[in-house]
């Protein structure tokens, strides 16, 4: 579909974004892609490319959780300290709009009080527990990178999410055309650039706009409307 004149109407500018939306995620998909085989490359100058925002690699000990790139290799967790039960719970994994595990990796537990010292392997959800000396400080050190089977698994359990969301922005569309007008904000619809810079290309914006327009047009919602849904990383967990 070709893009709409420059001097279109905020109602074709819209209906042209909500036509590509279904097309953010594998646009994205392959932008990340090509970032990350560069990172992989020590060679590269991995540090200039742009951060993947929203998209990290956590790991979880005790009541502690570190955050780092998805390219991290070779890190160490925060200190945790061990409960009372004496068992310390480690979680590997991907926090992003889901959860998605990174497991089936060995990490080491560093006693910081005794010294000792402890390989233990992470079941297949990224998940182990540890015998500890309650009250004891550890440490977890993670020596190993992402495959590109984990990147993959990340971008599937983003499968279905940009369905959802284009059918609630036209829902939106929809209802604010019924106004015979388009919101006095339209335009905040269009323009978006889809770069790495977030992880959904277009979202931000057309939600933005949907958001706007509901508050520039009479509501003819209810409270038990529809809500949008959400994509923040810290409100929306991985289906089991």
């Amino acid at each position: 579909m070709p893009a709409p004149a420059p001097d279109s109407s905020p109602i074709d500018l819209i209906e042209y974004e909500l036509n590509g939306f279904h097309q953010s995620l594998a646009v994205y998909r392959q932008q990340v892609t090509s970032w990350y085989a560069q990172a992989l490359d020590k060679a590269s100058h991995a540090a200039d490319l742009p951060a993947l925002l929203g998209m990290e690699r956590v790991l979880r000990v005790g009541d502690s959780q570190m955050s780092v790139s998805m390219t991290d290799s070779d890190f160490a967790s925060s200190v945790a300290v061990c409960p009372a039960g004496g068992e310390l719970k480690i979680e590997s994994k991907f926090e992003s709009v889901y959860d998605v595990p990174l497991g089936n990796l060995q990490v080491q537990v560093i006693g910081l009080d005794d010294g000792s010292s402890t390989f233990i392997q992470l079941d297949e959800q990224g998940q182990a527990s540890h015998h500890c000396v309650a009250g004891g400080r550890y440490q977890v050190r993670v020596q190993g990178g992402v495959s590109p089977a984990q990147v993959e698994a990340l971008f599937a359990s983003y499968d279905g999410l940009t369905a959802e969301l284009e059918a609630w922005l036209r829902k939106e569309w929809r209802g604010s055309n019924r106004t015979g007008r388009p919101p006095a904000r339209a335009p905040l619809a269009v323009g978006y650039w889809p770069g790495p810079g977030q992880p959904f290309p277009g979202c931000g914006t057309a939600c933005r706009w949907c958001r706007t327009s509901s508050r520039t047009r009479p509501s003819t919602s209810n409270a038990s409307a529809p809500r949008p849904p959400s994509w923040r990383p810290w409100r929306v967990r991985r289906p089991r």
